[in-house]
């Protein structure tokens, strides 16, 4: 069987590669297609994926041609733009999308094997890909990367907008094209309900990129970190959020700002997104402390691996930390956000900056392996439900694939 992979970024490429890993080692093959970042062709995923005979990695513009990808995008334009509204509905829309594509030939893509399924990530089945794959009678499923940790509905700015201007939550209704849509958790679910996504699309399958037998593999892949000339008492990691996630930029800014003052060595990453607008993030009287490392490049789980404690406050990333046996704090002071991290035993919650530094110079706590299991539990294993979320994945896939076409 064979499983087409759609790539629109650094986080993607992180949540669907375990899933991609299982129906490899199944037997079945497996195509990335990259759409503007073939830059990660080098990531480390991606070469522990070519190991496989199986794997094969390309991008849309080796797949499709110019004029192909004008044409797409003039004709969702057309069909998703301004002039939606002229015609019935969503199903219309795509079917009106794919019958001019076809027409035009823009669905004839080459170099590119035909898939039994193909997967999506963040992404929604109007995509040149997608469209691609509906018309050869594959099956669409989305891998979404972007629920985990939260529980309020209007964690960004861009959804707060629209429930303020409209008095509705966004409208997912488009999704419902997926064959499947999936999501780690029952809260994940619920929020998508309310979404206009409907119940019979959106299923519940755990949390594959921390399954614990992907967490060892990045623990073999993922190279080690080190500081050079490193003599501090404690390691600190502190995860900056996409500036979406609306949090409290000036407190972030005063706790760094605290922090470097501490006999730490204190490292902060920020989100993938943000890694290229560091002087919009940070100010640069920051950014020039000797003491504090801005690491943009490194892996997140080699940072993890080398700090002792690492400060959260909106990122589910941090769920590796937890596995791994790291101290976490979340400083749930930093966010309005609502975030599945405060039901979570057995880490540190503060609420000032001075709990943080109170935290982090107490050294009689640390990570409580069974304190945290209801907490792994629910967001991991799909509140209980599923005992290895990568094994369902490809599971639930291949049932998929088999079915393709009939």
């Amino acid at each position: 069987m064979h499983f087409l992979f759609e790539i629109d970024g650094f986080n993607a490429l992180d949540h669907l590669t375990p899933v991609a890993s299982e129906l490899l080692t199944r037997g079945n093959s497996v195509t990335f297609v990259l759409l503007r970042t073939s830059h990660l062709e080098n990531n480390l995923r991606v070469e522990f994926l070519r190991k496989n005979a199986g794997f094969q990695i390309t991008t849309l513009e080796r797949v499709s041609t110019a004029f192909q990808r004008w044409m797409f995008n003039q004709l969702s334009r057309v069909f998703f733009g301004r002039l939606r509204n002229i015609f019935a509905n969503d199903n219309m829309r795509l079917r009106l999308l794919k019958r001019c594509s076809s027409a035009l030939r823009i669905l004839q893509l080459t170099n590119l094997k035909s898939p039994d399924v193909a997967v999506s990530g963040w992404g929604d089945p109007s995509s040149l890909l997608m469209i691609y794959a509906r018309r050869i009678g594959a099956h669409l499923v989305s891998l979404p990367h972007g629920y985990p940790c939260v529980k309020n509905s209007n964690f960004n700015p861009h959804i707060s907008a629209i429930q303020r201007l409209t008095g509705q939550n966004p409208n997912f209704s488009l999704r419902n094209h997926f064959d499947v849509y999936v999501v780690a958790t029952r809260r994940n679910r619920d929020l998508l309900l309310d979404w206009s996504i409907h119940q019979n699309v959106v299923a519940i399958w755990g949390n594959a990129r921390f399954c614990p037998s992907w967490i060892k593999t990045l623990e073999a892949i993922v190279p080690p970190f080190e500081l050079v000339s490193e003599n501090k008492r404690q390691r600190v990691l502190v995860f900056l959020p996409a500036a979406t996630s609306g949090f409290k930029k000036d407190l972030v800014h005063s706790l760094i700002r605290r922090l470097s003052r501490e006999d730490i060595s204190l490292i902060v990453k920020p989100h993938t997104r943000e890694g290229q607008h560091l002087g919009e993030l940070l100010p640069g009287e920051i950014l020039a402390l000797d003491n504090v490392f801005v690491e943009v490049d490194t892996e997140s789980s080699s940072l993890m691996r080398w700090a002792d404690t690492v400060i959260n406050f909106a990122t589910g990333t941090a769920i590796e930390a937890l596995m791994q046996g790291k101290r976490i704090i979340f400083t749930r002071y930093l966010t309005d956000n609502q975030l599945s991290w405060e039901d979570c035993r057995g880490i540190a919650i503060a609420e000032s900056e001075d709990d943080v530094v109170d935290f982090l110079r107490d050294q009689n706590w640390g990570g409580d392996a069974k304190a945290i299991e209801p907490y792994l539990r629910q967001e991991v294993f799909a509140d209980g439900t599923v005992s290895e979320p990568i094994t369902h994945y490809a599971d639930q896939l291949e049932r998929l694939a088999k079915s393709s076409g009939q």
